[in-house]
């Protein structure tokens, strides 16, 4: 249903007939109390229930099955991931065409343990909630020292409905993708499907991105500036090594961080390191 409250031009003949029935109560309530003002718990309550009976017809239909055409466009987005931080956006973004909901998040860690998250959705109030959700239990996924502090506590009470998978790679829990709505029972088997599929297609290019990123490519000046921080040279020490200013000695880190989704200095020197070993 697009927020004019008319069905989609894509709704199924049983859901546009549910939309006319609708108008036509909703008419007959407007002639009853003209200046009167809906409640809003009342209207949310009856939204949900449309929403839940627009998905019943659309099953009655054949029209709640997920296209086939937007999974393997949505999967091959996912597969074009760039870095970690690109994969963490593509992730939840990626889902909104083939899931409802209302919020989501992705967490993916990098190598050196530093975590990247990314959330969308359309409901606001739930982006903090589902944020926090989505690294808890990537922590518990993940698996570590068991302590108090550590132990699962019950969702924040605006997510009424939940699906969550976790991203493998390498054979360890490198991140966790968790979807949620403010609606009962908002998911089904064949969004569940849809998670787990996308998930495979995430830990693939998770794969490819840790093994591109583990091979940094750096021009001639970029590989000269990396080995000197790796060296433990500051970059005014750089500049006058190299007989260039500390500016352009943070462009040329600037741009390697840039290109490929890294977070730090460090990070992206150990990684040349590591490409100049294999």
């Amino acid at each position: 249903m697009d927020p004019s409250g008319s069905p989609d031009t894509s709704s199924s003949p049983l859901t546009i007939l549910l939309h006319e029935c609708v108008e036509r109560v909703l008419a007959s309530w407007r002639r009853l109390h003209p200046d009167a003002v809906p409640p809003e718990r009342a209207v949310k309550g009856f939204l949900d229930a449309l929403s839940r009976l627009e998905r019943a017809a659309d099953a009655l239909s054949g029209d709640g099955e997920v296209d086939d055409r937007a999974m393997e466009s949505t999967s091959a987005g996912i597969e074009g991931a760039r870095s970690y931080a690109h994969l963490a956006g593509l992730l939840p973004r990626a889902l909104e065409r083939v899931v409802s909901f209302d919020a989501a998040a992705a967490v993916i860690r990098r190598p050196h343990g530093e975590l990247v998250t990314d959330v969308c959705g359309g409901d606001e109030s739930l982006t903090e909630p589902v944020r926090d959700r989505a690294l808890r239990l990537f922590a518990v996924l993940a698996g570590g020292v068991e302590d108090e502090a550590s132990a699962l506590p019950p969702r924040a009470a605006a997510i009424r409905s939940a699906l969550y998978v976790p991203l493998v790679a390498g054979g360890a829990v490198v991140g966790t993708t968790y979807i949620a709505s403010a609606r009962e029972n908002a998911f089904t088997a064949d969004d569940a499907r849809v998670l787990v599929e996308l998930a495979a297609h995430a830990s693939d290019a998770f794969g490819r991105v840790d093994g591109e990123l583990r091979a940094l490519r750096a021009t001639p000046r970029q590989a000269q500036v990396l080995a000197l921080v790796a060296a433990g040279l500051s970059d005014k020490e750089i500049a006058a090594r190299l007989g260039m200013s500390p500016r352009t000695v943070r462009t040329h880190l600037e741009r390697v961080l840039r290109e490929h989704g890294m977070g730090s200095r460090t990070e992206a020197a150990t990684a040349w390191l590591r490409g100049q070993r294999q």
